[in-house]
């Protein structure tokens, strides 16, 4: 809800700041018409011809500041070019070079002026006039078509500026010299010629459009320095309307023109700077700002971040410390009984939850169903694959439905089909063991899928062979492959004993490197031949402890024994697994 606030307010704040750009339009032009329309009214009173010495002393003035505006909007424009690519920009800076230039000849053409070139004189002044403020109305509406910014495709300044230099030139010697090409704008004892006041009108012209023109990217693009530009334009028609009343070149109507001028050319110059010097300059202070202030809030940021990453650690250890609780709780006692059979099992965890599973349990009064395996990889997931298996083998009621009869492999097979209907990740399989066991007979009958260990068989006189098998794993190939698991049989004598494992128990490494390994295990299953199931575990834990050290295991370390004999009624209570 604080984000959606914020951006309302946001949103509220453009939209004033949009109206109130129309808002400074509309009060520029208000104000810049009033003033005109004042000057009109009062004119018997403000109206005067200027002595020609006290005239030219402020339009020199005037000119000059127009000047020194014009040549600083081309060199703010012009060398910022190569890393804004503001074309429109570089065309503008182009523009105000060529019409400084031509207002600078104006100048120093005015009548009382020294010989520029050519006897100074008010037709000469005047032409150089109208001719810059042409320039200046078609430049402006050309502009429009420029693109703002296109840094793709760049072009080379002086595609800009030489024509300026080349059009300066030539109304510079056309003037001069060949004055009669053009029509006379100013006429001595007369005033202006009507030529002069309709070009006069077209300015007006070409500048109205121009405000209508930049008006709609306003709208469009809602950036003040549009305000700027638009107020600019219309302060320069404003100027160009003073130029059509005057009647001497010395008069009061000229000089509010010039007044005009300067201010226009002052906010064309502060939109221009604003846009390629000031505003990259604003951006850098405040990205500079802003890492200050991170910079300064960083160490309570990281003791923030700390404290809630150590939050989050903690309820994710406590959530996985509950599901290794509840993983444990699938897994039967340490020690079971039944009849002249006993089990004794150990599973120790290398991660909080394992990947590893197994199941002893009471098919039918004489057969005993058990199974041991391990899913690839450890952690979450791996855990998680162990449930299924559990909930598949037991809540299928395959423990219900198994009898003497009926073998493993057809339960290995239906496993397979139905977890390639799960949605389970391609890269995850299980490799599995499946036997039962019948108490009466001592017959076992096992079926594999591709679990990479073989159970160890020790009988009485200690010696010692492995169970054969072959098998494929549980995993997503289904639509490939069907695999047909096979059933190994095989007679216990009374006294024989038999280990299921997984690799975790041979593999693991302790310190230095070395592996527990095959050899170290059978020679702890030969001198346990006379123990209980339990006690042999208890030996097998023992040394795999001893062995290890305080290095964890990088695997599940699982084991279940199987011992065939006379039940000795050992009474044992169940021990909680690590």
């Amino acid at each position: 809800m604080g984000f959606i606030k914020k951006q309302k307010v946001e949103r509220k704040n453009k939209l004033s700041e949009y109206i109130k750009g129309y808002i400074i339009m509309l009060w520029t032009g208000v104000i810049a018409l009033l003033v005109l329309y004042l000057v009109g009214v009062f004119e018997p009173y403000l109206y005067k011809i200027f002595p020609v010495d006290l005239y030219l002393t402020w339009h020199n003035l005037f000119e000059l500041m127009s000047c020194v505006v014009s040549f600083s909007i081309f060199a703010v424009t012009f060398y910022t070019y190569s890393w804004t690519g503001n074309k429109r920009s570089l065309f503008l800076g182009c523009l105000f070079f060529l019409v400084g230039l031509l207002d600078m000849f104006h100048a120093l053409s005015y009548n009382g002026m020294p010989v520029f070139f050519t006897s100074s004189s008010a037709p000469k002044a005047t032409t150089f006039w109208i001719v810059a403020r042409l320039c200046m109305a078609i430049g402006l509406t050309i502009s429009w078509f420029i693109p703002r910014k296109d840094t793709e495709r760049r072009v080379s300044p002086w595609i800009f500026f030489v024509p300026a230099c080349t059009l300066a030139i030539a109304f510079l010697i056309i003037v001069n010299y060949c004055p009669q090409i053009l029509p006379p704008m100013y006429i001595e004892g007369v005033g202006l010629t009507k030529t002069k006041i309709y070009l006069e009108y077209f300015v007006i012209s070409l500048l109205s459009l121009s405000v209508l023109l930049f008006l709609q990217q306003y709208r469009v693009y809602k950036e003040k320095i549009y305000v700027l530009f638009v107020s600019a334009l219309i302060i320069s028609i404003c100027g160009e309307l003073a130029f059509t009343l005057y009647l001497s070149v010395y008069d009061t109507y000229n000089l509010v023109g010039h007044l005009y001028k300067l201010v226009s050319y002052y906010l064309f110059f502060k939109l221009l700077f604003i846009h390629n010097v000031y505003r990259p300059y604003e951006d850098l202070y405040k990205a500079r700002q802003e890492i200050s202030d991170y910079a300064n809030n960083l160490e309570k940021l990281v003791a923030e971040r700390t404290s809630q990453i150590a939050e989050v650690n903690e309820k994710i250890l406590s959530d996985l410390d509950s599901a290794k609780r509840i993983q444990q709780a699938f897994l039967p006692a340490d020690f079971l009984s039944f009849g002249e059979v006993e089990f004794s099992a150990d599973y120790i965890f290398s991660e909080r939850l394992g990947g590893d599973f197994y199941n002893i349990f009471p098919l039918t009064e004489k057969v005993i169903g058990m199974y041991i395996g391990d899913v690839a990889g450890h952690g979450v997931p791996a855990a998680m694959m162990t449930v299924f298996i559990y909930q598949t083998i037991e809540g299928r009621n395959f423990s219900k439905n198994i009898d003497r009869e009926i073998y493993p492999n057809t339960v290995l097979q239906e496993l397979y089909r139905i977890y390639n209907e799960t949605d389970f990740p391609a890269d995850m399989y299980i490799v599995m063991l499946l036997a039962t066991f019948n108490v009466e007979t001592g017959r076992l009958i096992y079926s594999s899928a591709g679990i990479n260990t073989s159970p160890i068989v020790i009988s009485r006189n200690k010696e010692k062979k492995f169970l054969e098998h072959e098998g494929f794993p549980i995993c997503k190939l289904g639509n490939l492959y069907e695999p047909v698991y096979i059933n190994y049989e095989l007679n216990l004598e009374p006294g024989d004993k038999i280990l299921f494992f997984t690799d975790g128990l041979t593999e693991v490494i302790n310190s230095n490197g070395e592996i527990f390994g095959e050899e170290r295990l059978y020679e702890i299953l030969e001198e346990g031949v006379n123990q209980s199931a339990y006690d042999l575990k208890e030996t097998i834990l023992k040394e795999v402890v001893n062995f290890i050290g305080d290095k964890p295991p990088s695997d599940d370390i699982t084991f279940f024994i199987l011992s065939y004999g006379k039940n000795r009624k050992i009474e044992m209570e169940k021990v909680e697994l690590a």
